[in-house]
C-alpha cells in the first residue's frame, strides 16, 4: 500500500539527541497507531513493520535502556532497523547508507530520519497535520530529557493524552488526531456490526435453504401407496335385492 514518506533533517542533532527521538517513538508507538487505519497498525504493513516488536526486548523499560546504550547512529539504526529487507515505521537506515526506499522516490539527504506510518492521502489537512506532527515529535524529543518507561498498567488512552502533553504539545494537533482516533473506532466497529450481520443472514439463509431441501425429500421420498393410507378410507355401501327394488322409480 501507499503511504506519506516525512522526512526530517537531524543533520544538527546530536546522537544523543537523536537517540531521545527513537526513545519517543518506541514508547509511543501504540498510541500513533491508534489513529492508523487498521492495515498500519503493528507489524501487519509490509511498507511500515514496528519498530516496537523488532526489538528483542518485552518491556518498555528494557528497550529504553538498550537505547540509550547505543553510542553511534549505525548502532542506533542497527537497533531500531534491524533487517535491511524491511521497510519500518521509523527508517533510520540512511544513517548507514542503506536507503531502502524504492528507486522511484526523490533523493533526501542521508542525516534524515523518515516517517513511513501513515497512509497516503489527498487532503491537503491530512497530510499538513502529519508534517507538523513529526516535526514536533523530533524537535521536542530532541530537546526534552530522556523519557521514562511507561508503566505497565498504562492505558492507550493514557498513552495517547502524554504522547500529546509532553512530547508534540499541540492543542490543536491533540484535538485532531482524537477526533480522527475516535472516527476509526468508530468506522471499524460499524464494519465488525455490518460484517456480523452478513454472516447471521448468510448462515439464516443456508439453514432455509437446508430445511426446504429436507422437507422437499420428505414428500417425494414416500411411495403412492404409503401415501394412500394416510388417505380417509371411502367405505361402500352394500344394499339389499329387495332395498334395490324399492329405489327403482316404476315407469309412466
Amino acid at each position: 500500500t501507499t503511504s506519506i514518506h516525512v522526512q526530517i533533517d537531524v543533520s544538527k542533532l546530536s546522537v544523543q539527541q537523536i537517540t531521545k527521538v527513537a526513545m519517543n517513538f518506541i514508547k509511543y508507538e501504540e498510541s500513533m497507531d491508534s489513529f492508523m487505519p487498521w492495515h498500519r497498525r503493528e507489524d501487519r504493513c509490509e511498507d511500515c513493520r514496528s519498530n516496537k516488536q523488532a526489538m528483542e526486548e518485552y518491556t518498555n523499560k528494557q528497550r529504553n535502556q538498550r537505547i540509550s546504550k547505543c553510542e553511534t547512529l549505525e548502532e542506533l539504526a542497527s537497533c531500531l532497523n534491524p533487517t535491511d529487507a524491511h521497510y519500518y515505521k521509523l527508517s533510520l537506515r540512511r544513517f548507514v547508507g542503506k536507503d531502502n526506499d524504492r528507486q522511484d522516490e526523490s533523493p533526501s539527504p542521508k542525516m534524515s530520519i523518515q516517517f513511513r506510518q501513515h497512509p497516503s492521502s489527498k487532503d491537503k489537512t491530512t497530510v499538513t497535520h502529519w508534517i507538523r506532527f513529526c516535526n514536533a515529535f523530533v524537535q521536542n524529543s530532541a530537546r526534552l530529557r530522556p523519557p521514562m518507561a511507561l508503566k505497565a498498567t498504562t492505558s492507550i488512552e493514557e498513552e495517547f493524552d502524554l504522547l500529546f502533553e509532553y512530547v508534540v504539545k499541540d492543542r490543536a494537533l491533540r484535538n485532531y488526531y482524537k477526533e480522527r482516533r475516535d472516527t476509526v473506532i468508530a468506522e471499524e466497529e460499524k464494519e465488525r456490526n455490518d460484517q456480523l450481520l452478513s454472516e447471521m443472514a448468510k448462515k439464516s439463509f443456508s439453514e432455509l435453504k437446508s430445511c426446504e431441501s429436507s422437507d422437499s425429500m420428505s414428500i417425494s421420498g414416500g411411495s403412492v401407496e404409503e401415501s394412500n393410507q394416510h388417505l380417509p378410507e371411502v367405505r361402500k355401501r352394500k344394499d339389499s335385492p329387495d332395498q334395490l327394488k324399492c329405489r327403482k322409480r316404476p315407469c309412466s
